[in-house]
């Protein structure tokens, strides 16, 4: 009898151990599903938003005979003067503007020796046109470079801070044979004689762009 009591009590407990397997197996189930059900929601802007990079652009042109004409038959203590403008045609600030001078050509007039012999250059600003003809400034003028032996040039000198875009800055350009004596003997020049001797000379302007902005709206 207790043998016969015992039995449905297995069959009992083997019931509910099969049961509580199903439940868990239900359960697993039903998390599954929730993890692989999600929520996506999306918008996107009305319309492209342009976007474009600005351009920093210098140009040079000559005023009067600029850069274009030879300067020819130089005698100590002569100066000539040139006038040219650079302008800032691009959409972006420029800062920092230099000049180089670069020379090929006889070395008495580009470098100096034991006295002051070789050519210089000096740059002058004006708010508004030279005028090519005088060489005058009919607004302010301002020293932006003194007078330096070319020879010097090779590494850039600064001019200008800054050239807003669209603005235009009128240079003059000083170049000299400084005053100095030389004596020819019997048609002989001495040696490392300024007389006949020959250079080209190159200008080369440049600026960077203005320093980076942060701009909200």
């Amino acid at each position: 009898m207790d043998q016969e009591q015992q039995e449905p009590t297995a069959r009992r407990w083997t019931r509910g151990r099969r049961a509580a397997v199903a439940v868990g197996t239900v359960a697993g189930l039903t998390v599954a599903s929730v993890v692989l059900a999600g929520l996506t929601a999306t918008t996107t802007s009305p319309v492209p938003q342009p976007v474009d990079g600005g351009e920093l652009v210098l140009t040079l042109d000559d005023v009067g005979t600029g850069f274009s004409t030879a300067v020819t038959d130089l005698a100590p203590g002569d100066v000539v003067l040139r006038h040219v403008r650079l302008d800032s045609t691009g959409s972006l600030d420029g800062a920092d503007l230099t000049l180089t001078v670069t020379s090929s050509g006889d070395a008495a007039l580009v470098t100096d020796g034991a006295s002051t012999r070789a050519l210089t250059l000096a740059v002058n600003g004006c708010d508004v046109a030279w005028d090519a003809g005088t060489g005058t400034c009919a607004g302010t003028a301002s020293t932006l470079l003194a007078a330096t032996t070319v020879g010097l040039l090779t590494t850039p000198v600064a001019l200008v801070d800054e050239l807003l875009a669209g603005a235009s800055l009128h240079l003059q350009l000083v170049l000299a044979l400084p005053d100095q004596d030389e004596t020819t003997v019997d048609g002989a020049p001495p040696a490392e004689t300024v007389q006949g001797a020959t250079v080209a000379l190159t200008y080369g302007f440049t600026m960077v762009q203005r320093d980076p902005l942060t701009t909200t709206g």
